[in-house]
């Protein structure tokens, strides 16, 4: 597999660089899922930047880690441990495809501390769960996700283990800089206009307190009265409302935070199969935006004089030649579902179970944002 070769490649040539072994480097990325990286490139700035490392550049390495990021993310915290003095530091990344299970992120925590390997872990966990595991910016998840937490031990306290007095000390500063680096994540969230924390005050347990996180669990607790409301993505709260009992004693609030079109999954490489998916979409749109519907499309192919609408549905032969397909493939594609409108209503319209309301899915002309690129 490319991706799995790239990692090895990187930890082999950092490794290499820094007079390592492989298995001790550790690889992390965000980025376009399933696009392959640039791997000579990375190699070649694996080795220049090996020469620049630097106790004092923290900063550089917050600042180069940023994508979509409009500031740096970076905090650190001191505290004594057994008479020694310790800092964690962090760095992070990270402003869009957020949401519980960390998602499109990455943060790396250093520290000096002396730490026992398990007891790091569980408290890693139970810090990330606290923090990163507690925010939302747009509701989705993605592939990309790390948090790592390094300790060496250079503090030269007595290693901490579960029955250490403090542990709960260490536990706690830990906790503290990865919600402040969550924080951070949310207060630089990609179209954000507002950051809000939200505390649950009266639930039995800190687990009833809980957001539920599924799509299931959210509709669950909301038919049982454990929480007010929910959202996702407005297609699947609609959807989801149409499996309740009394779907119509429901709503959809009309209020949205962010806009997320959809489109087909085309394989790579398969550039013809993408020009028809593509004029597909576009040719019943277009049809709703000319009027063209399920039941006048003979008609409008027998009768019109309009260039486009003989274009459109094959008259002239033109488009049907540039797809290399049938002249008439727009026509069939009307004839068999209709235009974009009518698909629609009969799909995900106000007369099905699901029920949604066009909204944005209008044509630009009904004040929505659907509308035609130009067929020639």
């Amino acid at each position: 597999v490319r991706g799995i070769a790239d990692a090895k490649k990187m930890t082999a040539e950092t490794a290499h660089a820094l007079r390592a072994k492989p298995h001790e480097i550790l690889v992390c990325s965000t980025g376009r899922i399933g696009v392959p990286l640039p791997i000579r490139k990375v190699v070649r700035g694996i080795r220049v930047l090996a020469q620049k490392l630097a106790p004092n550049r923290g900063p550089v390495a917050a600042r180069a880690i940023m994508t979509s990021d409009t500031v740096k993310k970076e905090a650190a915290v001191r505290l004594t441990l057994g008479g020694r003095r310790v800092t964690i530091g962090a760095m992070a990344k990270g402003a869009g495809m957020i949401h519980p299970n960390m998602a499109t992120m990455l943060c790396v925590v250093t520290t000096d501390a002396a730490v026992d390997k398990k007891t790091l872990v569980r408290l890693t966990a139970d810090a990330v769960e606290h923090s990163f595991n507690r925010i939302s910016i747009d509701g989705d998840m993605s592939t990309n996700d790390t948090v790592l937490v390094l300790a060496n031990g250079a503090a030269g306290n007595t290693p901490l283990k579960s029955y250490d007095s403090d542990l709960g000390k260490f536990s706690a500063a830990l906790k503290q800089l990865m919600l402040e680096m969550a924080k951070k994540i949310v207060e630089d969230g990609e179209g954000k206009t507002r950051v809000i924390e939200l505390k649950v005050c009266g639930a039995a347990t800190e687990r009833d307190a809980l957001l539920e996180r599924a799509l299931d669990q959210a509709a669950a607790a909301l038919q049982a009265g454990r929480c007010d409301s929910f959202g996702t993505d407005a297609s699947q709260l609609a959807a989801v409302r149409s499996t309740m009992q009394n779907p119509r004693d429901w709503t959809v609030l009309p209020e949205r935070f962010s806009k997320e079109p959809y489109a087909g999954y085309i394989r790579r490489g398969d550039d013809d199969w993408y020009d028809v998916v593509r004029w597909f979409t576009t040719a019943i749109i277009e049809a709703e935006e000319q009027g063209i519907t399920r039941a006048n499309a003979e008609e409008q192919r027998r009768t019109s004089t309009n260039p486009n609408t003989r274009r459109l549905l094959g008259v002239t032969p033109e488009l049907g030649q540039s797809l290399r397909l049938d002249p008439a493939w727009a026509y069939n594609v009307i004839r068999a579902i209709g235009n974009y409108g009518e698909l629609y209503e009969r799909t995900m319209g106000e007369s099905t179970p699901v029920a949604l309301p066009r909204g944005p899915n209008n044509l630009w002309t009904n004040g929505g944002l659907m509308y035609a690129l130009p067929m020639r």
